[in-house]
């Protein structure tokens, strides 16, 4: 009886411990095996014979163990990984193994918190993030925190970038000016450390001259020249030199051949590009994180129109053989004007930055007036002779009729206060908080709804007599 009262008390004792288990933690599967064990077992504790007791104990004894093992990551600190792909509310991030078996980073399908949503704080791939919750058994976690970025890329929108790949093919689809325009205007608004690089692809199937025309060009603008092959190689070591261990990101039009220099670059070996290993299929290396880089299916220009056919739909970032990352985005023809305003945009122009550099450098003031838009003002060292200065004067005024239309559209106080509220919990440390609407759940008084309701009665009787 003695026996079958202390093993009773040490049920209970289980069952509590159980009960207090973290919900969505990796040991869900064990703590049912558990639960099960104890209900089989609960009327064996009185009137059982001691073999029976020592193999069902055995067992107890093997599932908590596999317990406590599966919960040691949970109960830890919240892991920091970097977001590789984002869709709908979901994102994959890749964080340290906790697991601490093969290999050394693994990749988690997280969900973000609400909380985040109400700070609007929005979740970008590329974005530095910590996870909590961590179910290693499924793979799954939750997005806390999102770490301040170094620098953000609005289109298409990725998070601490370094450099800017702008690509265009010279063939198929061709070149066009006017777009390349305006995709350098766009990248340069993100100020990134390393500024913009644009990469000249399919050099194979044009004349040395137009190469070299383009290359001159592109230097007149203040632009580094990369021309390259990647179906044949040509160019491709300089660009994973220039991506080596370093965050990038890659744009342009569709069918430019993003995805190929990013296959192309990840097969490039001491110097050579090893052609089979880019042939090699996308379901081989799904979720194969041993594989040192992702190999990213490639699509075909279209023969009807001679552009590409979107095969990328979603921005990923790419693992590289280098050691760095790439993000590989979905191809368009025109990027929006997102983040950009009259005074901003002189500064995306590298010609107009040289000129205001050497006016000063010269013993000069610069231009007659601190806001000098560079179009009809006097004493302007800006205006002048240069290739691209009629597009500057035609985007200054795309740029302005949209700040005229959002200042007519009028913004609300509400959006222009801070949708976070710093406080100060015990230690002197600093937490988060959304800052709610204090007038959104207040009830309407009983006299205002009367006085609403006879004012709507009168405006009805009103516009019956006038009918």
């Amino acid at each position: 009886m003695a026996w079958g009262a202390a093993m009773g008390c040490r049920l209970k004792l289980h069952r509590k411990i159980l009960g207090s288990g973290r919900p969505g933690s990796g040991a869900r599967i064990a703590q049912v095996r558990v639960r099960r064990l104890l209900d089989e077992s609960w009327p064996l504790t009185r009137s059982c014979p001691p073999p029976v007791r020592c193999a069902w104990d055995r067992r107890l004894s093997a599932c908590f163990a596999s317990t406590s093992e599966s919960n040691a990551p949970v109960e830890g600190d919240p892991l920091t990984g970097r977001v590789v792909s984002h869709r709908a509310n979901f994102v994959r991030v890749r964080v340290p193994n906790g697991g601490g078996s093969t290999p050394e980073t693994s990749e988690l399908l997280c969900v973000k918190r609400q909380l985040l949503r109400k700070m609007k704080r929005s979740v970008l791939v590329g974005d530095n993030v910590q996870v909590a919750s961590i179910d290693w058994s499924l793979g799954h976690g939750v997005v806390e925190t999102v770490l301040p970025r170094k620098s953000q890329f609005q289109n298409p929108p990725v998070a601490n970038v370094e450099l800017a790949l702008v690509m265009f093919s010279l063939a198929s689809p061709p070149i066009e000016p006017q777009q390349v325009n305006r995709f350098l205007v766009t990248a340069e608004a993100a100020r990134l450390p390393l500024g913009v690089t644009v990469v000249l692809n399919k050099v194979d199937l044009v004349e040395d001259e137009v190469v070299q025309s383009w290359i001159d060009r592109l230097n007149r603008w203040g632009y580094r020249a990369l021309p390259v092959s990647a179906e044949k190689g040509i160019g491709v070591p300089d660009v994973c030199h220039a991506l080596e261990n370093k965050l990038g990101v890659v744009v342009g039009p569709s069918g430019v051949g993003k995805s190929s220099l990013i296959n192309a670059v990840n097969a490039v070996e001491g110097g050579l590009v090893q052609l089979h290993d880019v042939a090699q299929s996308q379901t081989e290396t799904d979720g194969d994180l041993s594989r040192p880089y992702d190999v990213l299916d490639v699509g075909q220009v279209s023969s009807r129109t001679g552009r590409g056919k979107h095969t990328t739909r979603n921005i990923s970032l790419i693992r590289l053989s280098n050691g760095g990352f790439l993000a590989d985005t979905p191809g368009f023809s025109q990027p929006s004007l997102v983040g950009l305003n009259s005074k901003t945009l002189p500064e995306c122009f590298p010609e107009i930055r040289s000129r205001l550099i050497e006016g000063t450098r010269n013993g000069g003031q610069g231009c007659g007036f601190a806001d000098c838009a560079h179009v009809h003002e006097p004493d302007c060292i800006v205006r002048g002779d240069w290739e691209r200065y009629p597009f500057y004067v035609d985007l200054l005024g795309q740029v302005k009729v949209l700040e005229s239309q959002a200042l007519k559209a009028g913004a609300k106080k509400e959006s222009r206060e801070s949708t976070v509220r710093v406080k100060t919990a015990e230690g002197g440390k600093t937490v988060e908080e959304p800052k709610l609407d204090r007038k959104k759940h207040r009830r309407t008084s009983r006299k205002l709804t009367k006085q609403q309701f006879k004012q709507t009665v009168l405006e009805d009787f009103r516009n019956d007599e006038h009918q």
